[in-house]
This record gives structure tokens, C-alpha cells and sequence, in this order.
């Protein structure tokens, strides 16, 4: 027994201990995070939110001609329970439609993946980077359309691309059949081998 547990420890990968970041007011500053010595993160804080809106994400490649927020949303977690952005004092469930964004600031470009865990039930996950939208994962078939909308659960790590200095995830998900809405665990990037 100790022979295994001495064996799994050696392999593990060690990091900094490094306090990662939150992201706040949709911003999450990585610039002194240093993939190789810090490891992964988790993609947590406060994200823009836009309740009942696929926002097609070519729309925020200009800058300020996006539509403004509704509110922010802090991640990971569901909207069931939270007030309606649209009717005050009504509460959401689990079935809606939801974009997110969050913008990163990285010290340099390099090679970085995503990986999803919990999100219910179906959603598209892209990155604009350099004036261009790059999808990075696909699970289900997202709409605002319950009858057009498939849902599916698949954790998985993402292909590694080529991250800039300064992105903007946009993070769209839809629900119609989960009693819960939204992302339950937080998206985690960084070097593909170690998610």
C-alpha cells in the first residue's frame, strides 16, 4: 500500500500553491499566472450575463457595439433561483438560455485548452482572439427553442489553440430538460496535459 501511495504521489504533477485569481466585473487578470509553474485554474467570478440571448459571438468583435450586460453572473454556478434580469421579484427555474463572456489577460500567447465538467445541458464554447471567433467545444445542440434544443452531458478537454494576450470567451448554454440551469463546475483552462 504504501509502495502505490508514495508511487502516485511522485507521478502527480506539483505546482506553485499559487492562489489563483477571480475574475471581477468580467475581467480575470492572468497576467502573473504562469501556466507551466502555477498549473491549471479555474475559470471563476463574476461573467457578463445576458439572460434569454444566444448572442452570436461575431458581434463582439467590435468593440462597443455589444449589447450592454444585463447583469453579472458569478461562475460556477445555476441561475435557478436567481431574480429575473427582465421581471423583478420572479425568480428563475431551470429551463432558459443563457451568453456568457469573460475576458482574459494573459502575460503571453500560448498553446491552452479548456475543460468542461457539469453544464446543463447544452452548450457552444468560443474564444475571439485576433479580430476572429475560434469555437473551441460543442456539446448538444444549444437553442432558445425547446423543441430544437438537444441536450447532452460530456466532460471533456478541448484541443489546445493558441491563446493571445487579451480574449473574450463567450460561453452560451441552454436548458430544457435539467432541473438546473447553467454550469455547475467551472470551466478549467490550461496546458492540455495537465487538465
Amino acid at each position: 500500500y504504501l509502495f502505490f501511495a508514495l508511487l502516485f504521489s511522485a507521478c502527480g504533477e506539483k505546482y506553485s500553491g499559487t492562489v489563483q485569481p477571480i475574475a471581477k466585473a468580467g475581467v480575470l487578470d492572468l497576467r502573473d499566472w504562469d501556466f507551466e509553474k502555477d498549473g491549471p485554474l479555474e475559470l471563476r467570478g463574476e461573467w457578463n450575463w445576458w439572460w434569454k440571448e444566444l448572442i452570436d459571438p461575431s458581434l463582439f468583435l467590435n468593440p462597443g457595439q455589444e449589447k450592454t450586460r444585463d447583469q453579472f453572473f458569478t461562475m460556477p454556478s445555476t441561475w435557478n433561483g436567481l431574480e429575473d434580469p427582465f421581471k423583478k421579484q420572479e425568480i428563475l427555474e431551470g429551463a432558459g438560455y443563457s451568453t456568457f463572456t469573460l475576458k482574459l489577460l494573459l502575460s503571453k500567447r500560448q498553446p491552452l485548452a479548456f475543460y468542461n465538467t457539469s453544464v446543463d445541458t447544452s452548450f457552444i464554447l468560443d474564444v475571439i482572439d485576433q479580430s476572429a471567433v475560434h469555437e473551441i467545444t460543442r456539446v448538444g445542440i444549444l437553442s432558445s427553442d425547446p423543441e430544437k434544443a438537444v441536450p447532452r452531458f460530456h466532460p471533456q478537454v478541448s484541443s489546445s489553440h493558441l491563446i493571445g494576450e487579451e480574449i473574450l470567451i463567450v460561453f452560451r448554454v441552454s436548458n430544457f430538460i435539467s432541473y438546473y440551469g447553467g454550469a455547475h463546475h467551472p470551466l478549467r483552462l490550461g496546458r492540455k496535459f495537465d487538465l
